[in-house]
């Protein structure tokens, strides 16, 4: 970025020395004492997320108290207009990610470790997590001193608005812990794992799970152990092993329990008992002499260092097992013992019937009379499918309306009202033969979150966490509902609840004619999804990755079902199958039958890791898995569902038609990338692209009967009545076709 001046707050800028997905970083001096400073400049795009930005500044706040010799001080930070920035003290020395790189001698990880482990007690000390432990990090100075740094920082990389996509890498997927990738909360065993994963990558230069998403990462976490160090270099010792490898464990009664307790144990095993000098291992020019930049490999490390899958299962399995070693399983069968008896209470508290709660006060449902689109995917099966006959359209416009900020969540159509909820903070009426304005109602902030209509009330969920009941024929405010946090999920109305997801990972039940909490469910990740009804289950997705089947009356779990990757879109169900896409390019059809047992997920990942290791046949595919599809991008949008395809649109420009069986119909390649969820009337499917056009296909060959271009990108769902068709677009501009 540049800024329009030379100064930010008191700090002069000089030269900038590097650039990160989060922020600019300057060489800066005080303007009044002179003094030096590294400043870094957050990138303008964060500013739009306010909720973000002020969590920002609250850590900061937080952070700037830390004054330790093993943490690089945070001097000094603000804003400045649309800039947020910080300033700290500089370093002399090098990064790990700039030093020769590891293998380094176990004695030099060790001390590494053992001050990285007293900065954290530090900040643990003080409740403050680092969430973002990574080389690029970690300073060694030439005096030998390690310094930590860019706490907060992972605060801007999470917190980020989840409809921006950005290739962040903070906080970096292969060092974050099982549940930091879950969104569960976190611990000071969080930062365990992380720093676990830094030791394993100094003594080896490798990380032990690779993958470009937490999501990625998380499955090969949970599915697999790490291959021990050892096993990338032979010279390291079973005691090394054992420590870094119960540091990795995935689940927290194994793992130690403290940054000091671990660097204690790391310490013991590579024969540390002084502090080992670190002063001028990494001036430039100089090397440790273990895979350091023109350095010899150690006689027996492997020169390539993937193993064989045969390698990896059976290496030392049957050989002797010494002392030390027998000590080290007997202590892990003892936390498996321990772990099963913790898995067993989760089961029981998780998965104990819960009692039915009493009807809610009324019947309020979104009505899918033939011919209109009250709500979002238009029915509470999220099917966006309209059996009925519309007109034939031809794509010609009969009036527009016009705001000032993009349009991103889609119109909704109810009696003869288009309603529209608007970046430019308010929630309109419009009249839908001529596009007048019956009522226009103010919000707090814009509005992502698409409306639903149930009877003569509006509901529709807000950026700073409310969910406003409205009514429909004047706007009037009827009840409001504050979650804390972003409500971009559009609601779901039926039998007289109201059910919609909120940034803080919770899926809410609400009485629809009172607004009273009837249940909550807690999925461990930002819900944007937007709930599915289907009979007695409430279907939804999570950012965790997990698609949740509740029973709708009080959200008891019944099922669920882990799709590998964030679940963003609304799963659209259809004759006991749901439907749903991911961020890791995958789509899945599951069934709606399915019902989880005890230690299913446990018993499925022990086959998938001895079918790696060649030991039994390929196990069948996942509880709940009817068929899935990957393809070259992210499936945002939600699926389409007729009686007899499912319709899907692709981050790569791709629009797909599949049977309910998973045999592909027909594709057809848009002009920019599918982000929108297409709305199918008849036989006619409507949907929109980034490259401003909304297209309408014949369902049965796929073939583009007409495109219609607006002013910029569609995002939003086309509303389709029996006298229109109503497509919102990122100009800021809501067009009504005919």
């Amino acid at each position: 970025m540049t800024t329009t001046s030379q100064q930010l707050g008191n700090y002069i800028l000089g030269e900038p020395i590097g650039r990160s997905g989060l922020a600019m970083v300057y060489r800066a001096v005080h303007a009044t004492t002179a003094r030096p400073v590294i400043l870094k400049v957050i990138h303008r795009y964060f500013a739009a997320e306010s909720e973000v930005i002020q969590s920002f500044l609250h850590e900061l706040a937080a952070v700037q108290r830390l004054r330790h010799p093993h943490i690089v001080a945070l001097e000094d930070y603000g804003t400045e207009g649309a800039t947020a920035w910080l300033a700290l003290e500089p370093v002399p020395g090098l990064t790990l990610k700039d030093a020769p790189p590891p293998p380094y001698p176990p004695d030099v990880a060790g001390e590494i470790a053992t001050q990285v482990a007293v900065a954290l007690e530090a900040a643990h000390a003080q409740g403050i997590f680092h969430r973002n432990l990574k080389p690029s990090n970690v300073f060694v100075t030439p005096e030998g001193s390690v310094k930590l740094a860019d706490f907060a920082m992972a605060t801007l990389g999470a917190g980020v608005h989840p409809l921006m996509r950005t290739a962040l890498t903070t906080p970096m997927p292969t060092f974050m812990s099982p549940e930091h990738a879950a969104g569960d909360p976190l611990t000071p065993q969080s930062d365990v794992y992380a720093l676990g994963t830094l030791v394993y990558w100094m003594l080896t230069g490798r990380v032990p799970f690779t993958g470009d998403t937490p999501e990625t990462v998380l499955a090969k976490q949970l599915n697999a152990a790490p291959l021990a160090p050892s096993h990338l270099l032979p010279e390291l010792t079973r005691e090394i092993d054992a420590v870094v490898l119960k540091a990795l464990a995935p689940f927290l009664p194994i793992r130690y329990a403290t940054p000091a307790e671990f660097a204690s144990a790391l310490r013991q095993a590579v024969g540390l008992e002084d502090p080992s000098p670190l002063a001028g291992v990494f001036l430039p020019g100089e090397h440790l002499g273990v895979g350091g930049a023109g350095a010899t490999r150690p006689a027996g490390a492997r020169e390539d260092l993937t193993p064989s899958r045969v390698e990896q299962s059976f290496q030392r399995i049957w050989t002797p097992m010494p002392v030390s070693r027998l000590r080290s399983v007997l202590s892990l069968a003892l936390a498996g013992v321990i772990t099963a008896a913790v898995m067993t209470w989760v089961w029981q508290t998780n998965f104990a019937p819960l009692p039915l709660l009493p009807p809610p006060t009324s019947a309020l449902s979104i009505d899918t009379a033939p011919g209109t689109w009250p709500s979002f995917r238009r029915d509470v099966r999220r099917t966006g499918a309209d059996p009925g006959t519309a007109p034939k359209f031809q794509g010609e416009v009969r009036w527009t309306f016009r705001t000032e900020e993009p349009l991103l969540a889609s119109p909704v159509v109810a009696g003869d009202l288009v309603y529209l909820p608007t970046g430019d903070r308010r929630v309109v009426a419009l009249e839908a033969a001529t596009g007048a304005v019956r009522w226009s109602a103010p919000t707090t902030g814009p509005v992502d979150s698409t409306p639903a209509i149930a009877g003569e009330n509006l509901y529709v969920g807000l950026r700073d966490g409310r969910l406003l009941s409205l009514d429909a024929r004047t706007g009037a405010l009827l009840w409001e509902y504050h979650t804390g946090n972003p409500v971009l999920s559009s609601p779901t109305v039926a039998g007289g609840t109201v059910y919609f997801g909120s940034g803080d990972g919770r899926v809410y039940a609400l009485d629809a004619a009172t607004g009273a909490l009837r249940w909550s469910f807690a999925t461990g990740g930002w819900v944007i999804s937007s709930p599915a009804v289907w009979e007695d289950l409430l279907i939804v997705g999570s950012r965790s990755g997990w698609v949740y089947f509740l029973k709708a009356n009080n959200g008891e779990r019944l099922f669920h079902f882990y799709t590998l990757g964030s679940v963003e879109s609304a799963p659209a169900v259809a004759d006991g199958r749901v439907y749903v896409g991911n961020d890791l390019r995958r789509f899945w059809a599951l069934r709606t039958s399915e019902r989880s047992a005890f230690l299913d997920r446990q018993i499925y990942a022990v086959h998938v890791q001895l079918f790696i290791w060649g030991m039994v046949p390929p196990p069948a595919p996942p509880k709940g898995m009817v068929w899935t599809k990957l393809a070259k991008g992210r499936f945002a949008g939600s699926p389409a569902v007729s009686p007899d395809a499912v319709y899907a649109g692709n981050e790569d420009g791709t629009l797909y038609a599949w049977s309910h069986e998973g045999e592909e119909r027909w594709t057809f390649k848009a002009g920019g990338p599918v982000l929108s969820s297409p709305s199918l009337v008849g036989f006619t499917l409507y949907f929109g692209a980034d490259d401003g056009k909304l297209y309408a296909l014949d369902t049965a060959t796929g073939r583009q009967q007409w495109a219609f271009a607006t002013g910029g990108k569609v995002r939003g769902s086309p509303a389709v009545t029996a006298d229109g068709i109503y497509v919102a677009s990122s100009d800021g501009v809501l067009y009504a076709l005919r």
